[in-house]
C-alpha cells in the first residue's frame, strides 16, 4: 500500500494537489453559496481552461498532467455535491 502512495504522489507532485485543490474551492465555495451544480462545473472548467489559457500564453507549461488533476477535483466536487 505504501508504494501505491509513494507511486501516486510521484505522480501527482505538488502541482498536480494545487491544481486539484483550486478547481475543489472554487466549486465548494461556489455550491455554498447555492449555485446549481452545472453552474459550478462550468465555473470550475473555466478556471482550468483559464489557467492552460495562461499556460499557453508563455507564462508557464501546458501539460496533460495538469488536465487529468483539474478533472478529478472536478469529479471529487461533482461528488461531495450530490452528498
Amino acid at each position: 500500500m505504501r508504494d501505491l502512495i509513494n507511486k501516486l504522489w510521484q505522480w501527482v507532485r505538488t502541482d498536480g494537489l494545487l491544481h486539484i485543490l483550486a478547481v475543489i474551492a472554487v466549486g465548494l465555495t461556489l455550491a455554498v453559496w447555492g449555485a446549481p451544480l452545472w453552474l459550478v462545473v462550468v465555473a470550475q472548467v473555466a478556471v482550468s481552461v483559464g489557467k492552460g489559457a495562461w499556460d499557453y500564453s508563455g507564462h508557464g507549461t501546458i501539460e496533460l498532467h495538469d488536465a487529468v488533476c483539474d478533472l478529478i477535483g472536478i469529479i471529487y466536487t461533482i461528488g461531495v455535491c450530490l452528498i
